[in-house]
């Protein structure tokens, strides 16, 4: 039997099916009820139907569709599959249409997942990170390091402000009466206002740079 093949995961009793597809024969289907993969996929629908399968002291069945020759044709035919059982109306498992994973959730899969991302990270925690995620103290003080001594050329900043104005990017009235209020207060150092002024001198004067750099060289 060829190890390229097209399987369905269901039980008697049940109108779920899900459709996969394995590159490994047999052993990708048996890995969906491994303790080790329901730990970390247990949240999607098949392993959580898993779940409620064992806790009912049933276990799924393993059915092969077809054998593949290719990597193509296992794509055309997961997908044919995951079609034709969503037809005749199975309740399927999947979270996409086939096809190696091309993601097209329905809107009643969007609207869960949209649940579970709003449970796992509070408002607080989106408004900070922009994406959702709060980094550790520990992660944003390696990022800040990493960005320390960082010299952006006039292009690159160029590019960043223009590419703000194309995004309607605007500071509000109330966020900059906020830095004002941060920055007055604000003590620097000798050795700070020293690296300020030095770096006015060259935006000012680029030859600066220039000259400071050939005495660097040998």
């Amino acid at each position: 039997m060829s190890k390229l093949l097209i399987y369905a995961l269901h039980h008697p009793s049940s109108l779920r099916v899900y459709v996969g597809r394995s590159a490994c024969g047999l052993m990708r289907p048996k890995r969906h009820g491994r303790a080790e993969h329901l730990k970390r996929w247990g949240h999607l629908p098949v392993g959580r139907w898993i779940r409620k399968l064992r806790m009912q002291g049933k276990e799924y069945e393993i059915v092969v569709l077809a054998t593949c020759t290719d990597n193509n044709d296992l794509n055309e035919t997961e997908m044919f599959y995951i079609t034709y059982f969503r037809s005749i109306g199975m309740q399927l498992l999947n979270c996409t249409d086939g096809g190696d994973g091309s993601l097209n959730p329905s809107p009643e899969t969007r609207a869960k997942m949209s649940a579970a991302s709003k449970k796992r990270w509070p408002e607080s925690a989106k408004k900070f990170s922009g994406l959702g995620r709060v980094p550790s103290l520990e992660t944003r003080e390696k990022i800040a390091a990493k960005k320390r001594g960082i010299s952006r050329s006039l292009e690159v900043r160029q590019k960043i402000s223009a590419t703000r104005l194309q995004r309607g990017y605007k500071i509000s009235a109330e966020m900059r009466v906020q830095i004002a209020t941060k920055l007055k207060d604000r003590i620097f150092t000798a050795d700070h206002r020293e690296k300020l002024r030095f770096a006015q001198r060259r935006r000012q004067r680029p030859w600066l740079r220039i000259n400071l750099l050939s005495k660097e060289l040998p």
